[in-house]
C-alpha cells in the first residue's frame, strides 16, 4: 500500500497478508462496487484473491483482476517497473471468469474433460453468490461462449447451486 501510495496510485487497500472478511468487503462497498485486485503472483495470492472475488460477488461487485509476472508482488512490482505500469496493467485488468480460466489453463487443467469440469463448476459456483441477475446471464453467456457448453448446461448447474443455497440465507 505504501509504495503503491508513493508512486500516486490512490484509493489503495491492503489486506496486510490476511484474507478480506466479510465485514471488511461490506465496508469498502460503501466507497464503490468497483475493485482492481492485485495480489502476489503466486499460489497463497491465487487462493487470497479467489476468496476476496468471492466476497465482492456476494456484495454485488464487479472485480476486476490485475495479473503480475510470476515471481512479483505489488510492492517489487511497483517498485521496479513504476506506477505507469500498474496502471497499465489495470487498464487491462481482467473479469473473474477470464482470470479463474487462466489459472487452470497455466495449471494445465483445461486439456483434459474433467479439467474443464472442475473449471466450469468453480466458475459457476462463483456467479451463484451474485444478486445482480442481469451481470449473472451475462457471465453464463460469457462463459458458454469461452468453453462452447450450452448456456442451459450452466443454467441447470447454477440453479442447482442457488437452491442449495436459499435455505442458508433464511437463517
Amino acid at each position: 500500500v505504501i509504495s503503491l501510495s508513493q508512486a500516486g496510485i490512490q484509493n489503495v487497500v491492503a489486506t496486510s497478508g490476511t484474507a478480506l472478511t466479510p465485514d471488511q468487503a461490506r465496508i469498502l462497498t460503501r466507497y464503490t462496487k468497483n475493485f482492481f485486485f492485485l495480489y502476489d503472483a503466486d499460489s497463497a495470492g491465487f487462493a487470497a484473491m479467489t476468496r476476496g472475488i468471492d466476497l465482492m460477488l456476494e456484495q454485488d461487485c464487479d472485480p476486476r483482476i490485475v495479473t503480475l509476472p510470476s515471481g512479483e508482488d505489488p510492492d517489487s512490482f511497483v517498485i521496479k517497473s513504476g506506477a505507469e505500469s500498474v496502471r497499465a496493467r489495470m487498464t487491462s485488468a481482467v473479469s473473474f471468469v477470464d482470470f479463474i480460466t487462466s489459472r487452470y489453463q497455466q495449471e494445465g487443467k483445461l486439456d483434459s474433460p474433467e479439467g474443464k469440469t472442475e473449471a466450469i463448476r468453480h466458475i459457476v459456483g462463483m456467479l451463484a453468490k451474485m444478486e445482480d441477475r442481469i451481470r449473472r446471464e451475462l457471465y453464463v453467456h460469457h462463459l458458454a461462449e469461452k468453453y462452447r457448453i450450452y448456456e442451459s448446461v450452466l443454467y441447470e448447474e447454477l440453479d442447482r447451486l442457488l437452491k442449495r443455497r436459499k435455505p442458508a440465507r433464511s437463517q
